[in-house]
């Protein structure tokens, strides 16, 4: 449909303009007083405010009519004035004198003003065709209502949006009509009072200012701002947003597919790593009973093949329980305690296993903690391992040097933590490394596996075994230099029941 063009003013509302710059053809004296030229730009823009608003044909009679008054006047006044004295060509000379002397002036000045209105008329269609272009080039679909709520001027992607409703679209129409015609032609199937109701809603909406709604029309999803003007009327902006929700769908339906399949993956991950633990156990306990044998019979040359048998069971089971461990997480089966741990029994403990792996390379292990440490509530299980993962990596990782674990307590806003900090002279880590380092079978740099082996498990594994233990663990290196990894725990602790939301940093601490 061919759309009407644009209805709104024409001219902006005559008003006070002190100091308004003359016209084209209008004498400009400086020598003229303020006021006089103020009053001559305000007459002068009323008189084309008028005639922008009346039909040319009723301007121009109007002026001859005025032209003719004022020549009658002139002419009697002189009459009056030589008490009627003249012959009649003597009337009739002075007559059209005092015509031209009036109406050359009064032309002029009208000439000067329809130039004028000239000039603001094609302002204004220049100003209404970047308006129109404006609006058309609009992705959205827009239309504009006034106060009464009546139709005055819409774009091409309205149509476009509503393609049934463009053949009775017109201006002046109301939008409740519009909001009529909308539910008839899209919610055709509906029963009368369902389309009347629909009519309604949509009619309300148009109320519900500056908050975006969406509906439903002709299978799409169109999406509906409203908002008002500054004289009371209504604008209105549609964007069709069915693509926007088809992707959406799309993309939940993939993340629901990866999360299907990470469940799958991991659940397979958990029945083979049960699977495989049963035989390397065997092989574990007959390794070392025949271990005991030979050293107990003397058949010395066979130990050393026998230790080599329980250490690879050793690292292989190590490995099948961390990658069951990493399954349990994932799926969300993992458990965590909440009981008492006595510090410094505990760091005996810890002292005791990571002595023998510090001395097995050369290097020295210290234990910095003060006595009387106290209790502290967490799984046990789950901080020797993680401890033992630091520990044992620390020990890999450096040779002839030097292996600290420290352990301190401290108070904050969010509660008390317990601190834990291994560091080592080690190689060290760059710190363009340093972001992959707690990646899913990641480590530092690709050499590292083939010069000291492992499989990049321990690290991730550490990390989310602290967060669901309420904790964070971080890390500090620098290449040659050593590295320093520590893990801050709640004292107070938590207690989980696999809740796979656990498997996430709790709090950033």
């Amino acid at each position: 449909m061919t759309q009407e063009p644009w209805t709104g003013p024409l001219l902006p509302s005559a008003g006070p303009r002190s100091g308004a710059a003359p016209a084209h053809g209008e004498a400009s004296d400086a020598s003229e007083p303020q006021a006089l030229r103020t009053l001559i730009g305000r007459i002068s823009l009323d008189l084309a405010v008028y005639f922008a608003r009346h039909p040319p044909v009723r301007v121009v009679l109007l002026w001859l009519c005025f032209v003719v008054a004022l020549s009658e006047l002139y002419a009697h006044a002189l009459n009056a004035l030589f008490d009627y004295r003249q012959t009649p060509a003597t009337v009739t000379l002075v007559t059209a004198t005092v015509t031209v002397l009036v109406s050359t002036p009064l032309m002029t000045f009208a000439m000067i003003n329809l130039r004028r209105l000239n000039r603001l008329r094609e302002r204004r269609k220049l100003g209404e065709a970047r308006f129109r272009d404006g609006i058309d080039s609009m992705a959205d679909g827009f239309i504009i209502a006034d106060a009464d709520e009546r139709v005055l001027l819409w774009n091409r992607a309205f149509v476009r949006l509503f393609p049934r409703l463009a053949p009775r679209l017109a201006p002046g129409m109301p939008l409740a009509e519009i909001a009529a015609i909308l539910a008839e032609e899209y919610a055709s199937s509906l029963s009368p009072a369902a389309r009347a109701r629909r009519a309604q809603h949509l009619v309300e909406s148009y109320h519900r200012l500056d908050t975006p709604s969406e509906e439903a029309f002709g299978g799409r999803c169109i999406m509906a701002v409203h908002s008002r003007t500054s004289e009371g009327g209504t604008v209105s902006i549609y964007r069709d947003v069915t693509k926007r929700h088809q992707r959406e769908a799309e993309l939940a339906a993939a993340k629901a597919d990866a999360e299907q399949a990470s469940r799958a993956k991991s659940n397979f991950l958990a029945k083979m790593s049960h699977e495989l633990r049963t035989p390397l156990n065997a092989v574990i306990g007959y390794s070392e009973i025949l271990l005991e044998d030979a050293q107990a019979e003397g058949r010395f040359g066979m130990t050393a093949d026998l230790t080599r048998i329980n250490l690879a069971g050793q690292q292989l089971l190590s490995l099948v329980s961390n990658v069951l461990d990493l399954s349990k997480i994932e799926t969300g089966r993992m458990e965590v305690d909440a009981v008492p741990i006595d510090l410094d029994g505990f760091l005996a403990e810890i002292a005791a296993i990571a002595r023998p792996l510090a001395e097995r390379n050369g290097n020295r292990f210290a234990l910095a903690a003060v006595a009387g440490n106290g209790v502290m509530t967490g799984d046990a299980a789950k901080l020797r391992q993680v401890l033992s993962n630091l520990l044992s990596n620390a020990a890999k990782f450096t040779q002839g040097g030097s292996i600290e674990l420290a352990v301190t307590r401290e108070r904050d806003a969010a509660g008390e933590w317990i601190g834990f900090a291994v560091s080592d002279t080690g190689i060290g880590i760059g710190a363009d490394n340093l972001a992959r380092l707690f990646g899913d079978f990641s480590q530092a740099d690709a050499s590292i596996s083939a010069k000291y082996g492992g499989t990049g498990l321990g690290l991730v594994l550490s990390q989310r075994l602290c967060w669901l233990m309420g904790g964070e663990i971080a890390a500090e290196s620098e290449p040659g230099r050593g590295s320093c990894f520590t893990l801050r725990l709640p004292a107070a602790g938590i207690a989980t029941q696999g809740d796979p939301a656990l498997a996430e940093p709790l709090t950033s601490i």
